[in-house]
């Protein structure tokens, strides 16, 4: 319900970038779906409703607003994990934040927001070349902090898996049963094959 005129309206949908005009609430084809359609005095939709983001991404967000001539004001809930400036958001770290855009009309304040999720970045994944054998891992190439890879060791005819070993620059990150958390950093995997001794070749 309008708190001004007391005029009631119901919308459903993502989006009214294109559906306001001449202080009207029209139809829209597709998204949006009207349950009841009546003049309004004030209203405000920012659109998209949820956006993601890599560190340093930036998005332009579009808002709609009656009456015209209004002024919109914008604020992030942690302006630290994304800031706003005008409807720009930029992504600073990762982390979740809500954009607000507001307008006050007649001493209400209208407000409709964004839910803004930034990834974490992406870091290396380096294979170092192994000896007698050969290592992969998915996701290859890159991973994301937080994300579980999995090492796949295949030895050579007459060799079997030693060891793995994944290094965050001088730091050793743990490996379970051949996956492991990325970590903030870009990492090498080494994987070691050994020969497999006489006696087990002949006892398999």
């Amino acid at each position: 319900m309008d708190p001004v005129n007391g005029k009631i309206y119901a919308v459903s949908g993502s989006s009214m970038a294109k559906i306001l005009q001449e202080n009207r609430i029209r139809k829209a084809l597709g998204e949006i779906t009207f349950v009841e359609m009546r003049d309004v005095a004030a209203m405000i939709v920012v659109d998209p409703s949820e956006v993601t983001l890599e560190v340093s991404g930036t998005k332009k967000l579009s808002v709609s607003f009656l009456p015209e001539g209004s002024v919109v004001s914008w604020a992030s809930s942690d302006s630290t994990t994304v800031s706003v400036d005008g409807g720009t958001i930029t992504a600073l770290k990762a982390g979740n934040a809500v954009i607000s855009a507001s307008i006050t009309v007649g001493g209400t304040t209208y407000k409709d927001v964004c839910n803004v999720t930034v990834l974490p970045p992406e870091h290396d994944i380096t294979v170092a070349e192994a000896e007698n054998g050969t290592a992969a891992t998915s996701p290859s190439g890159k991973a994301r902090e937080g994300d579980e890879v999995t090492v796949t060791a295949t030895p050579a005819s007459g060799y079997e898996l030693g060891s793995i070993t994944v290094m965050k620059g001088e730091t050793e990150v743990s490996v379970e049963n051949g996956k492991f958390t990325m970590p903030d950093g870009n990492v090498t995997v080494t994987a070691t094959f050994s020969e497999v001794q006489q006696d087990e070749q002949q006892g398999g």
